[in-house]
């Protein structure tokens, strides 16, 4: 993500973000990603990758934790739409998409919320549900390159 925000897309999250829908606080418009924390975790050689400056500190993880906006201005958002959601797979020669089954992308969000947030799983699974009903699902194939990455990102994004 943070190769991405360097190449001027923004962002209404890192790791966590609160998704709404039309059953949702703001669904009245479709899904919507809204920001919860406004930082990035980024490891060392992720911060060489995109050609930022190394931190003085680092987290308990070995990552800088940063408000991605010092550097990258308007790098996270309040809000944006959700038009894809992608499942991204590390590794590739070249950024490429595909559309994949939505039951699987549906068992990885519904799954991890459970998991690292402890909550109840009705709720989680009809909410998730809802999302991957609504909105196409791709798979990401991922180069090591940030700047072809976005480039290939944004053309996808374009024929949506």
């Amino acid at each position: 993500m943070l190769g991405a925000l360097a190449c001027g897309f923004e962002s209404a999250g890192d790791d966590y973000t609160l998704i709404s829908g039309k059953d949702g606080i703001s669904g009245k418009d479709g899904h919507r990603a809204h920001a919860i924390y406004r930082s990035v975790k980024q490891d060392v050689a992720g911060l060489d990758r995109v050609g930022l400056p190394r931190p003085a500190a680092l987290n308990w993880q070995n990552k800088a934790v940063f408000r991605p906006e010092t550097l990258l201005p308007s790098a996270i958002i309040d809000t944006a739409p959700i038009h894809v959601l992608l499942t991204p797979r590390l590794g590739a020669q070249r950024t490429r998409f595909y559309p994949i089954d939505p039951m699987g992308v549906f068992k990885t969000l519904a799954f991890s919320t459970i998991y690292q947030h402890a909550v109840d799983s009705a709720p989680v699974f009809k909410a998730c549900a809802a999302l991957v009903r609504d909105v196409p699902c791709f798979g990401m194939d991922l180069s090591n390159d940030h700047t072809e990455i976005s480039a290939e990102l944004e053309k996808f994004l374009r024929q949506l």
